[in-house]
């Protein structure tokens, strides 16, 4: 929906434990059911998503039918080529896209739908059967390490993983635990999903998105040449509401601006590289981030890796790598064979190796904790 078209003050709800526990104990009558006796057009029924990103900036995006619908459709083509069951193990509250969007597809194909915890999950799933879940990458780690017992291998649970790329360490992880099969996505609010990831990273568009590449000067770029990500979709959005100044920015001639570099290594795949606002600039020197953190996490002993450029006393950025540890293994042995994988760059660092990170609700590491922390 355009910003015009939705009043400037809606009424909002906010879910809550308790609200849907009061609302599942209210009685369905004969008036309910009439009430959705209706056919709605494409272009009504807006859905709102609040999102606070990984900026920590709160972002309003509107969809109406139309396009909720084909995101479930395009959700319905994914996990057809998948061939798995349309049951679905939900481990995420109501605001979170797949939440709605997968449960809407199983019911349509009269599945079961039950929504789980981190420690629920083993028994609900072998209490739903063959299914299909939608996980981020933290809570694939959180439940790796929450099975307490063998899972029954007799059950097809196919693993979607948003949010994030998945590591070569957490894919094995989560395939040697419960997972029948695991796919990776890249997606974004704004777009909806975008790409199939294999396992070294590299992604595959869903067929109704094209994904440009293009330079600080709007020029595109040549295949294999790194720069802004641009997508356009059936299933995007076409600004954010109530931000003006904030659409005009990312939301141009029918494209979305992300804040993403990538690259495409050959026409309809894409290769993520970082977001513009992580790249860092030490002393003039352009380091991407993604890459090393990718490899790191790679190692054992590892869980996660954030290379972060902090300024320093002279206000002159230094690097620094926050390593999150999976088990006893030595600082310095971590330490010995992580330094020449960053110093490929030619940077020396600052390491500091955690037992956690802080983190958002959805997994995604507080990068500015981090910094704040160390500046005191």
């Amino acid at each position: 929906a355009h910003n015009a078209a939705v009043p400037r003050h809606p009424n909002v709800l906010r879910l809550t434990i308790d609200n849907i526990v009061a609302m599942a104990g209210i009685p369905v009558t004969a008036d309910d059911y009439r009430l959705l006796d209706f056919t709605p057009t494409p272009d009504t029924g807006v859905r709102i998503l609040k999102t606070s990103g990984t900026t920590g900036r709160q972002k309003c995006i509107g969809n109406d039918r139309a396009v909720v619908s084909r995101t479930v459709e395009m959700t319905r083509v994914m996990f057809d080529s998948l061939r798995i069951s349309y049951n679905f193990l939900c481990l995420y509250q109501f605001s979170f896209r797949p939440s709605y969007t997968d449960s809407l597809l199983a019911l349509r194909f009269g599945r079961t739908v039950i929504f789980s915890t981190i420690a629920g999950f083993q028994d609900d799933l072998e209490v739903i059967g063959n299914c299909h879940t939608v996980l981020l990458p933290g809570d694939a780690v959180a439940l790796c390490a929450s099975f307490n017992r063998p899972a029954d291998r007799c059950i097809d649970c196919v693993v979607h993983i948003n949010g994030g790329v998945v590591s070569q360490q957490l894919r094995k992880s989560v395939l040697d635990t419960f997972a029948s099969a695991l796919y990776n996505t890249y997606s974004m609010n704004e777009t909806n999903y975008i790409a199939l990831l294999d396992e070294h990273g590299v992604g595959t568009l869903l067929p109704d998105v094209s994904v440009r590449i293009v330079g600080d000067d709007g020029v595109e770029k040549s295949i294999g040449e790194a720069g802004t990500v641009i997508v356009r979709s059936s299933r995007m959005t076409s600004g954010y509401l109530w931000d003006e100044a904030l659409t005009v920015r990312h939301f141009k001639d029918g494209w979305h601006h992300t804040s993403d570099i990538g690259y495409t290594p050959e026409p309809g795949k894409l290769v993520i590289a970082g977001r513009s606002d992580d790249m860092l600039n030490i002393g003039g020197l352009k380091v991407p981030p993604k890459p090393i953190e990718d490899e790191i996490k790679g190692i054992d002993g590892v869980c996660d890796a954030v290379l972060l450029g902090i300024e320093g006393d002279k206000g002159i950025l230094a690097l620094h790598l926050f390593v999150e540890k999976t088990g006893a293994v030595a600082d310095a042995v971590l330490d010995k064979i992580i330094r020449p994988i960053v110093h490929r760059y030619g940077k020396d660092f600052i390491a500091h190796f955690v037992d956690h990170l802080p983190r958002t609700e959805t997994g995604k590491v507080q990068r500015s904790i981090l910094r704040h922390g160390l500046l005191g």
